[in-house]
């Protein structure tokens, strides 16, 4: 993403602050947990992947106002969202192919967002 929403959202949640957006919450996006990724750059060096054109992804598309709903919830507070931009982007993969090779996402959304509000809350 050329813009980081998820980071922004949860910058401007931890701090109490309003979130900019640079896209339209209708935004459809294919959201993985940066664990994961290390995963499957693990199965790379190993040899397992050699040759192989593979999408690390969850397969799923989301849409930000879905991430908000998630962050907020898990807050238990909101602040106010301004969109900037409100250009509607789509990125959604495929993962077939990696999981034919033995890989999958291990953390759902809301898995991962909590894990990168707890280390947001760590910063201050």
């Amino acid at each position: 993403l050329p813009i980081y929403p998820v980071y922004d959202m949860v910058s401007g949640l931890t701090r109490k602050q309003p979130i900019k957006l640079y896209e339209s919450l209708f935004s459809n996006y294919d959201f993985i947990y940066v664990e994961d990724v290390v995963k499957a750059f693990h199965q790379v060096l190993s040899g397992k992947w050699k040759n192989k054109i593979v999408n690390v992804s969850s397969n799923k598309g989301i849409k930000l106002q879905d991430v908000y709903k998630t962050l907020t919830d898990l807050r238990g507070s909101k602040v106010p969202i301004e969109v900037v931009v409100d250009k509607k982007g789509i990125d959604v993969l495929s993962n077939k192919e990696a999981k034919k090779l033995g890989w999958a996402p291990d953390y759902s959304l809301r898995e991962g967002l909590v894990k990168t509000l707890r280390y947001f809350e760590k910063l201050g």
